[in-house]
């Protein structure tokens, strides 16, 4: 998880947690992700129904979204760190005529 300031904006520090299973119920959650082993994949499960969202290639980075204010939680790919921009931590370029692939998927099933 990277550390961010009061802002929101990521340190560069960040801290080594292992996946996880756990209830969500009045959670908040706004927290950068990198570092994945293998290929990432988060699932909500409720009721008799499960989503699953993999990073399938291209995307060393994501955020997980989850408000106090609206039931939704957001799983969002992401090609390079928030800030990557200004930080050019984990920042990666495309020639020009070369292309980059990315790919996530999401998946609806029964539990």
């Amino acid at each position: 998880v990277l550390e961010a300031d009061d802002r929101g904006i990521p340190t560069g520090a960040a801290e080594a947690r292992p996946a996880a299973t756990f209830a969500l119920g009045d959670a908040v959650y706004d927290e950068g992700l990198r570092g994945f082993e293998g290929v990432p994949r988060f699932a909500l499960e409720g009721g008799d129904r499960r989503l699953e969202v993999r990073f399938e290639e291209g995307y060393p980075a994501g955020q997980l979204f989850a408000p106090a204010a609206a039931d939704v939680v957001c799983f969002e790919p992401m090609a390079a760190e928030t800030d990557a921009l200004r930080s050019g931590r984990g920042l990666r370029a495309v020639a020009p005529g070369r292309t980059a692939t990315a790919t996530f998927s999401v998946a609806v099933g029964a539990r």
